[in-house]
């Protein structure tokens, strides 16, 4: 799961302010293709990648009512999304964590 995740943050999917569209770049839609697919991929139903960029699907519960996660696939135009290299902090200690 944390490669899974690892992957989809080295995306670079910077909005356009003054993009017209939606969502505002390629890039972003490009996300959700690949979320779109994996999500097919591991089961889920209902999956769905709308022209507004937006991934919808529903993985069904056994015990109790269906939840939902939502989550932002772009990042802001104050800082580049290009090249990200993240970073895990395992063991964390509680201290500040030096961002390289």
């Amino acid at each position: 799961m944390l490669e899974r995740f690892l992957r989809y943050v080295r995306v670079d999917t910077t909005s356009d302010q003054d993009s017209q569209t939606y969502p505002s770049t390629a890039k972003q839609r490009d996300l959700g293709q690949v979320l779109e697919r994996e999500l097919r991929e591991l089961g889920l139903d209902d999956v769905e990648l709308t022209e507004r960029g937006y991934v919808f699907a529903t993985l069904p519960g056994s015990a109790g009512p269906t939840g939902g996660l939502i989550a932002h696939m772009d990042t802001s135009q104050d800082e580049s999304g290009a090249n990200v290299q993240p970073q895990v902090s395992r063991n964390w200690d509680g201290k500040y964590i030096v961002l390289h």
